[in-house]
C-alpha cells in the first residue's frame, strides 16, 4: 500500500491547527489509499479521539469537518458542541469555521461514512460522493453554511482525508496533576474585577494634552455589519451600568447606520461626560456608490460635516465654500480612527474591500491621524476562545488574523 502523504500544503496545515488551538494533525485515512470506502475509513479512525475530515473536489475547493468525539459505529447520535465545519477561501486566506447550533447532533454514529449534521455524508454509498440533503431540500440547520460557498456546488470528491487531532502539550511546563496545563497567552491580561475599574477610571480620569480640546473625537470605520454601532452600544451600557441601545444595530446586507453620528458618553445617567466622543458612519461595501464615500471620510476627520448629517453614496458630501475656506478647529476634528473588523470574515473580505480599506488607509495617513484595528465576533471565529472569551489572547487562530494594510 502506498505510504501516506497529505495534500495539505504546510501553510494550510499550519492554518487548520491554529483554527484548532496549539495542536498536530497526524494522517489516519486517505480515500486515494485506502478506497472510498466506509469500513476502511472505521477501520484507520475509530476511537482515535479527535479528529478532522478534510475533502477536496476538481473545482478547487477544500473543506471538512471537526468533531472531538471518537467514532465507533454506535448507531447514536452524538452531541457534541466543540464541532464545526470549515473551508478555505478560494482567494486564498485562513480558513473560516462554521460552528455547530446549540441543541443539534453532530452525527449519527453509524458503520457508514463520516457525516456531519446528518446533512452532509461523506463518501456516500462507498463513492467520491459528498450526499448533502440541502441540495435535495431538506435542511435540519445543524450547521448553517452555503453548499455553494463551502464547496462550489460540487458534490464529487478527488480527495478526502482524515486526521488524528492531538493538543500539543509544552514539554517545558511542569505536569500538575490537580489542574489542566495553562497555555501560554501571547498578551498578558489580568481578567480582574479591579483590573477592569482601574481601567475605567483611567478613561474617566483622561484629558487630552491640548487644553482647547475637552474630548477626543474617535471615528469608527468598518465594513456593513462588522459591529460598529453594537460596539458603541457594548461601551455606553458598559459606563451607564445597565443595558443600553442607543445605536440602531442589527445585521442586513446593507448599512443600518445612514446618518453621521457624534455619540457623547456619561459616567451613568447623571454623571458626568466622559473625555471621548464616539462617531458612527456609514458602513463600507464593495461596490462603488454604495455605502460610505472616501471622500466623505476625509470630510469627516476634517471636522466638516455635522452632526446627523444624512450620507448620500451616490454623491460625497460638499461643504459650503464660504464655510469651508476656514479651517475647522481641533475640537471638531477627528483625533483617532479605529476600524471594526467581523473576525469570522477576514478571509472572506473581497478584493474591493480591501482596496477601499487601503485607500481609507492611506488618506487618514496623510492627514496623520493615530489608527487602530478593533476585531468583533472573536468568539464566533475560534471555539477555543467561544468556550472561553478569557482565552482570547491564547487563540493562535487570533493571532494569525492579520488584518492591517501596508
Amino acid at each position: 500500500m502506498a505510504s501516506l502523504t497529505s495534500r495539505l500544503t504546510n501553510i494550510q496545515k499550519q492554518q487548520l491547527c491554529a483554527l484548532l488551538g496549539d495542536v498536530d494533525l497526524t494522517l489516519l485515512f486517505k480515500a486515494s489509499v485506502h478506497g472510498y470506502n466506509a469500513a476502511a475509513f472505521h477501520k484507520n479512525c475509530d476511537c482515535q479521539g479527535p479528529t478532522l475530515l478534510v475533502a477536496y473536489n476538481n473545482s478547487g475547493y477544500i473543506y471538512g469537518g471537526y468533531t472531538s468525539k471518537d467514532y465507533t459505529q454506535c448507531c447514536q447520535n452524538i452531541i457534541d458542541s466543540e464541532a464545526f465545519l470549515f473551508y478555505f477561501p478560494t482567494h486564498g486566506g485562513n480558513p473560516v469555521s462554521i460552528k455547530i447550533t446549540p441543541g443539534h447532533n453532530v452525527r449519527i454514529d453509524d458503520s457508514n461514512g463520516p457525516n456531519f449534521g446528518r446533512e452532509l455524508f461523506f463518501m456516500h454509498k462507498n463513492q467520491p460522493y459528498v450526499y448533502d440533503e440541502r441540495q435535495m431540500g431538506y435542511r435540519r440547520g445543524t450547521f448553517n453554511y452555503n453548499p455553494s460557498t463551502l464547496y462550489g456546488n460540487d458534490a464529487q470528491l478527488c480527495e478526502c482525508e482524515v486526521y488524528k487531532v492531538k493538543k500539543i502539550v509544552n514539554p517545558t511546563v511542569p505536569q500538575v496533576t490537580a489542574g489542566p496545563v495553562k497555555e501560554k497567552p501571547w498578551r498578558n491580561i489580568l481578567w480582574t474585577e479591579k483590573q477592569k475599574q482601574d481601567l475605567m477610571k483611567c478613561i474617566k480620569d483622561y484629558k487630552p494634552l491640548v487644553s482647547s480640546v475637552n474630548r477626543v473625537r474617535i471615528l469608527m470605520i468598518g465594513p456593513v455589519g462588522a459591529g460598529k454601532s453594537s460596539f458603541f452600544n457594548s461601551i455606553n451600557s458598559i459606563f451607564m451600568g445597565r443595558m443600553t441601545n442607543k445605536a440602531m444595530a442589527g445585521s442586513t446586507s446593507t448599512s443600518l447606520t445612514t446618518q453621521f453620528r457624534t455619540y457623547p458618553l456619561k459616567d451613568g445617567r447623571e454623571g458626568k461626560p466622559l473625555p471621548f466622543v464616539l462617531c458612527d458612519t456609514m458602513g463600507l461595501e464593495e461596490q462603488t456608490g454604495a455605502g460610505l464615500d472616501i471622500e466623505d471620510i476625509s470630510s469627516i476627520i476634517q471636522g466638516l460635516i455635522p452632526d446627523r448629517y444624512q450620507f448620500n453614496p451616490m454623491v460625497p458630501f460638499h461643504p459650503d465654500e464660504q464655510k469651508s475656506s476656514r479651517p475647522s478647529s481641533l475640537q471638531q476634528k477627528i483625533h483617532c480612527v479605529v476600524y471594526i473588523i467581523d473576525a469570522t470574515k477576514i478571509s472572506l473580505m473581497s478584493s474591493k474591500l480591501e482596496e477601499k480599506l487601503a485607500a481609507i488607509h492611506k488618506k487618514v495617513n496623510s492627514l496623520s491621524v493615530p489608527q487602530i484595528v478593533l476585531m468583533t465576533k472573536v468568539d464566533e471565529a475560534c471555539p477555543l476562545v467561544e468556550e472561553d472569551l478569557q482565552k482570547v489572547y491564547v487563540s493562535s487562530y487570533i493571532k494569525t488574523k492579520d488584518f492591517v494594510q501596508q
